[in-house]
């Protein structure tokens, strides 16, 4: 999406509904990857809507990330700030794994 700034910004949508492609045999798990799930499954647990990623990359795309105008992208955090989002402590392994299946499911 082209925007009216030099330096969009890109934000995750977290939502469990967020899809992602799904991983070929020879994908080799890495800290980064089980780390973003991670912070994503809590993230959406938790209650927020938005991570700022600065940048679009292929990796973070599986993850539902999307560049934004700055327009919306400041519509979005103002509505973030104002949720009622705390970070949780800790995951279950069910909800890491129905996160898990929410980022691979394809249509």
């Amino acid at each position: 999406m082209a925007g009216a700034v030099s330096a969009p910004s890109c934000s995750v949508s977290a939502r469990p509904s967020v899809r992602a492609r799904r991983r070929s045999a020879s994908f080799a798990p890495s800290v980064e990857y089980f780390s973003l799930v991670h912070l994503a499954a809590r993230l959406v647990k938790g209650g927020y809507s938005l991570l700022d990623t600065q940048f679009e990359t292929p990796h973070l795309r599986q993850f539902g990330v999307v560049e934004i105008r700055r327009e919306d992208y400041r519509s979005r955090l103002q509505a973030a700030v104002r949720a009622n989002a705390q970070f949780p402590s800790a995951l279950t392994e069910a909800e890491l794994e129905d996160f898990l299946q929410s980022i691979t499911q394809t249509s």
